[in-house]
């Protein structure tokens, strides 16, 4: 697979926002993706092999189709290269389906939870540090029913836990979003109260 960085343009082919992929080295590829898809369909290219390999497009997975798809990738085990150049221009408009970000927080977090099943399926990120990554990318896409499913297939013998998840929640526990997980964790009494 091999994608490059893009801009975003409105309209009138006004330019809105460069976009550019994340670095990191191609072993880390899935461990980048599951904090957020990166990747813009129009610059991607990978062999039609994978298709048969992995499926296509899940059409149930509105808007987020083209992340499942390349998240069933690279957990399938394909190589991810990042061309380091604004390729391509994406223009968005009111009619792009990816533009409602109302309609987008409830795929994502349908798209998530289909992420965290592959993992689990074939034993991947098993670990508590794995398990706390996961849940931090999770909740950092406000995806936080996801996040809290992932800490609760984590052992409740395991006591570090509570100081690990403040550890780890700490870089957001001033937003909204981290108030709103750190709630949901204290309910769970998964971290004890500050």
């Amino acid at each position: 697979m091999v994608c490059s960085n893009f801009e975003t343009i409105d309209a009138s082919n006004n330019k809105l926002k460069d976009i550019s992929a994340p670095h990191f080295h191609s072993s880390n590829a899935l461990t980048t993706f599951i904090t957020g898809n990166f990747i813009c369909t129009s610059t991607l290219l990978f062999k039609k092999e994978w298709i048969q390999k992995v499926g296509n497009f899940d059409t149930n997975m509105k808007g987020t189709e083209d992340g499942d798809l390349w998240f069933r990738m690279l957990v399938n085990g394909a190589r991810l290269e990042v061309i380091h150049e604004t390729l391509v221009k994406y223009r968005v408009h009111a009619e792009n389906y990816s533009g409602r970000f109302s309609h987008m927080n409830q795929f994502r977090a349908l798209a998530n939870r289909k992420q965290y099943q592959l993992l689990k399926e074939k034993m991947l990120f098993s670990s508590v540090d794995d398990k706390l990554f996961l849940a931090t990318a999770y909740a950092k896409q406000l995806t936080y029913e996801v996040a809290v499913d992932v800490l609760n297939d984590i052992p409740a013998n395991d006591i570090p836990i509570a100081f690990l998840v403040k550890k780890r929640m700490y870089s957001f526990m001033s937003s909204a979003m981290g108030t709103k997980i750190l709630s949901r964790l204290k309910k769970m009494k998964l971290i004890l109260k500050s």
